[in-house]
């Protein structure tokens, strides 16, 4: 999953420069919110790798998506919980299945999958 923000004047902090958002993932055609719960989800991964949750990086995950939404309409993220969650059970599993399972980060994906699927998209 390969996607690249290039930020001038760090717009998302009320700047007033440019984003351009690269999405490189596997070049396919498929469901836009497929791509905004990838972003979002890779978000909340680093979040918690990085700064220990989570929810750290919600901000300009919710600045992508309402950007997203502006451009392509609101019906582009109409299945985003069921991409944000399966992207999350996925990633959880990849984890389950390596020789190094980090049990910690397992569990905060699966639990973090199941509670989208639960409540809906955030």
């Amino acid at each position: 999953y390969a996607q690249i923000i290039l930020a001038e004047d760090r717009p998302l902090n009320g700047g007033t420069g440019h984003t351009v958002a690269f999405d490189w993932d596997r070049y396919d055609v498929a469901d836009p919110g497929r791509d905004v719960a990838r972003f979002t989800i890779q978000l909340r991964r680093l979040a918690r790798g990085r700064l220990g949750s989570l929810r750290a990086l919600d901000g300009p995950g919710d600045a992508f998506q309402r950007t997203y939404v502006a451009a392509r309409g609101p019906e582009c993220v109409a299945n985003l919980a069921f991409y944000q969650a399966a992207i999350c059970l996925q990633f959880g599993e990849y984890l389950a299945r390596r020789q190094t399972r980090h049990l910690e980060k397992i569990v905060a994906m699966l639990d973090e999958g199941l509670r989208i699927l639960a409540q809906g998209a955030d």
